[in-house]
C-alpha cells in the first residue's frame, strides 16, 4: 500500500488511524502504527470486527502496556468498554472506581467476576458492590468466593452465608483465612441446621 509507506502521508495522525481501520492494509503495516494511536482509538480498534484479528489483538497488547500511563479517569472509561483481552489486565486493579466500572462491562465473564470476588487485594467496597450486583450477586460461585474472601466486609459475608449449604459452611468454619466472626457464624448455622434435623426425627 503506497500511502502507508510514504512518510509524507503517515506523518498525519488521521492517516495512520485510517490505515489501521482499512481492511486491506497489510497486517504488519497496520500493527506498526498502533503504538502511535491514542488509547480511545486503540479501544475502538479492539471492538471493530472489520479489522483483522491480528491487528485487534496487537491493539489490546498496546493498551495493556499503556494502562499505567493513563489517568484513573481514563482507566475507568476504558473499563466500561474494554475488550476481553484488556479486561484480563484491568481485573487485577486495586482501584475501586476501575473495578466497579468493569463490573458493568457487558463483556465481563463469570470467571473474571470470580477472580475479583476471590482476589485478596480487591477493595472492600468493590466486594460489597459485587455482592449487590444484579448480574453477579446471585451467582452461587460468586457468593461462595465472596464469603471466603477475608476482605469481604463481615456484614456482607454473614448475609451471603445464609444461602450456603452445609458442605460450604463446614469448609468456611475451618478456614483460618476468613475472619473469626465468619467462622463462628458458619458454625452457628451448622448447629441450627442440625437442630432442625434432630427435631424432625423426634417428631
Amino acid at each position: 500500500m503506497t500511502v502507508g509507506r510514504d512518510r509524507k502521508w503517515t506523518r498525519s495522525y488521521e492517516v495512520k488511524k485510517g490505515l489501521v481501520h482499512h481492511p486491506r492494509t497489510p497486517v504488519s503495516l497496520a500493527r506498526s502504527f498502533l503504538p502511535h494511536l491514542y488509547w480511545k482509538d486503540l479501544a475502538d480498534i479492539t471492538e471493530a470486527s472489520r479489522i483483522q484479528p491480528g491487528v485487534r489483538r496487537q491493539a489490546e497488547e498496546v493498551l495493556k502496556k499503556r494502562l499505567p500511563e493513563l489517568s484513573e479517569g481514563e482507566r475507568v472509561s476504558l473499563a466500561r468498554r474494554a475488550s476481553r483481552g484488556v479486561i484480563a489486565a484491568l481485573r487485577e486493579s486495586t482501584e475501586s472506581r476501575v473495578l466497579k466500572a468493569l463490573l458493568g462491562n457487558v463483556r465481563l465473564m463469570e470467571h473474571e467476576a470470580l477472580r475479583i470476588a476471590s482476589n485478596p487485594t480487591s477493595p472492600r467496597d468493590v466486594l460489597a458492590s459485587l455482592a449487590e450486583h444484579p448480574a453477579w450477586g446471585d451467582r452461587y460461585s460468586v457468593r461462595v468466593s465472596l464469603v471466603g474472601n477475608p476482605r469481604t466486609p463481615v456484614p456482607v459475608a454473614l448475609r451471603l452465608m445464609e444461602a450456603l449449604p452445609p458442605s460450604d459452611l463446614r469448609r468456611l468454619s475451618q478456614d483460618a483465612r476468613v475472619p473469626r466472626i465468619v467462622r463462628v457464624g458458619a458454625d452457628r448455622r451448622l448447629e441450627a441446621a442440625a437442630s432442625v434435623v434432630r427435631r424432625g426425627r423426634r417428631g
